[in-house]
Parts: structure tokens; C-alpha cells; sequence
């Protein structure tokens, strides 16, 4: 098996874990949206970083599987809404700042720098989950 396939194997492993339990702890019944901000492409200003490219499809497989299970998460309707973040900040908090006006219940992602995107997060109450992300101050 391939890094990508791989990574992408990991990744959807990882997405619905954490859409399953995130799910189960935010709401006892309806909608739930997640905000998914990946480094899909890179742009010249853009760090280096595991492109999105590779993994991103991984999320509608996930989101998927989560709900054709009826005993899954029984009243919820999983979705989701993906930004490129381009691996920058700028980018990256834009579509977190987009998502967060479409009223999204939490994120994934972000991916090479999350700093800023996590403390405004953790200041609007809304969970974050980086599968990618490197930062030194995120301990």
C-alpha cells in the first residue's frame, strides 16, 4: 500500500471516529454540520505540507457511512462543508471565518498552521480536531 493510500486509509478511520463521538456528545437530535479546512492545493506563498489532494475524499466516505447506519446516530443527519485552505493562514482563516457564519458545529482540518484558527475556536466554544496541523504552541 502506497503513503497516500495509506494516509487516506488513516484519515477515514480518524473521520468517522471522530464525527461518530463528536455527534453523539453535541446533539440528541437534527443537523449536524462539520467544517472541514484542508490544504488541498498550495499555493506559492502556501508552507509545505501533506496536500488534502491525497485524503479528501475520505470524508464524503465517512460521512456517508455514518448515515446509511439507522443505529449509528439515530436522529442526526450528518454533512459537511470543505475550503481549501492552500496551506496558509490567511486561507485557512477565511474559511473558518466562512464556515463559522454558516453555523458549523465544529472542524476538522486546518492542516500546516492552526494556531490562530484553534484559539478562536476554543474562543467561540466550537471544537477542533487537526489531523495535519504543526504547531509548537499547541500542546
Amino acid at each position: 500500500m502506497n503513503g497516500s493510500l495509506t494516509f487516506t486509509a488513516s484519515f477515514l478511520i480518524f473521520a468517522e471516529t471522530f464525527l461518530t463521538v463528536f455527534s453523539c456528545s453535541v446533539l440528541p437530535e437534527g443537523n449536524l454540520t462539520i467544517g472541514l479546512i484542508l490544504p488541498y492545493r498550495r499555493t506559492a506563498g502556501g508552507s509545505r505540507g501533506l496536500r488534502g489532494i491525497h485524503y479528501a475524499s475520505a470524508i464524503t466516505i465517512a460521512v456517508d457511512n455514518i448515515n446509511k447506519d439507522p443505529n449509528l446516530l439515530p436522529g442526526i443527519r450528518l454533512s459537511f462543508i470543505w475550503n481549501d485552505s492552500e496551506c496558509t493562514e490567511e486561507k485557512s482563516i477565511q474559511a473558518f471565518l466562512s464556515q463559522w457564519e454558516r453555523s458549523v458545529d465544529g472542524f476538522i482540518g486546518f492542516g500546516c498552521n492552526c494556531h490562530t484558527q484553534a484559539r478562536l475556536a476554543a474562543a467561540l466554544n466550537l471544537p477542533v480536531v487537526s489531523h495535519v496541523s504543526t504547531n509548537i504552541f499547541l500542546d
